[in-house]
């Protein structure tokens, strides 16, 4: 077994987005949750930090648009690390048209959240994918049943 796998980290949610107050407001939710949390504007650092710490978060939460290299380079990328492969991926995205969703897919993206996204949604997306949070005071909060109809 790798030794990466053995590294998996249940509570970390890893976001990527060139936008620092997208970032922010993710980072803001995340630790809400009880969650830990890794974000990074740039695409090319956030891929040699989970190269070079063996990171194996709960999620990625990873924005399509992005000057350095583009959204779904980077989900083929994460995809191609044998460690990361079931590791979920969110794809965070301004566009609502078919084709984005379906290249997002195709390029190894289980999930689509349209920018700008409220609270209730984001919070929705990561009880779906991580399962049961932690309130504020570290206990476990039952996970969303209702959401689970979200996964595509």
């Amino acid at each position: 077994m790798d030794r990466r796998q053995e590294q998996r980290h249940a509570d970390l949610v890893v976001c990527i987005d060139d936008d620092v107050y997208i970032l922010e407001t993710l980072r803001l939710h995340v630790e809400a949750l009880g969650l830990d949390y890794f974000g990074c504007t740039s695409p090319t650092e956030a891929l040699a930090a989970l190269d070079a710490d063996g990171l194996r978060p709960s999620m990625i939460m990873l924005d399509l648009d992005m000057p350095e290299i583009g959204g779904l380079s980077v989900c083929d990328s994460i995809r191609a690390r044998d460690w990361l492969a079931d590791i979920p991926i969110v794809i965070l995205s301004r566009h609502a048209d078919a084709s984005t969703f379906l290249n997002a897919r195709a390029a190894g993206a289980d999930d689509y959240l349209r920018k700008p996204f409220g609270a209730k949604e984001l919070r929705r997306r990561l009880a779906v994918w991580i399962g049961p949070t932690k309130s504020a005071n570290g206990k476990k909060k039952p996970r969303d049943h209702a959401s689970a109809s979200a996964r595509h």
